[in-house]
C-alpha cells in the first residue's frame, strides 16, 4: 500500500497552519493554508484539550492558574 510522501513543517507557520500545510500541501512550497480553517482548528484543539481533563486535574489546575495558595484553600474551604 502506497501513500503520500511525508511533508516537513514550515518554520514560518503557526501550529495549526503547519498541521494543515503538512496534510494538504503535497510538497508545494507556495501552499498557504486557509486562515479561517487554521483558526477553527486552533479552537478545536483548545476545546479538545479542555475536555480531556478529568475532574481532579481540573480542580488542581484552576486554583493554580489563579495563583491561590494551597494552604489558603485548606484554611478556607468555601473559597
Amino acid at each position: 500500500m502506497a501513500g503520500r510522501p511525508p511533508v516537513l513543517p514550515s518554520s514560518n507557520l503557526y501550529y495549526s497552519e503547519n498541521f494543515l500545510y503538512m496534510l494538504d500541501s503535497m510538497g508545494d512550497k507556495s501552499y498557504k493554508p486557509n486562515p479561517r480553517l487554521a483558526r477553527l482548528l486552533d479552537i478545536l484543539f483548545i476545546l479538545h484539550t479542555e475536555h480531556e481533563m478529568n475532574c481532579s486535574t481540573l480542580a488542581a489546575r484552576h486554583p493554580e492558574n489563579t495563583f491561590l495558595s494551597p494552604l489558603l484553600l485548606d484554611t478556607f474551604p468555601n473559597i
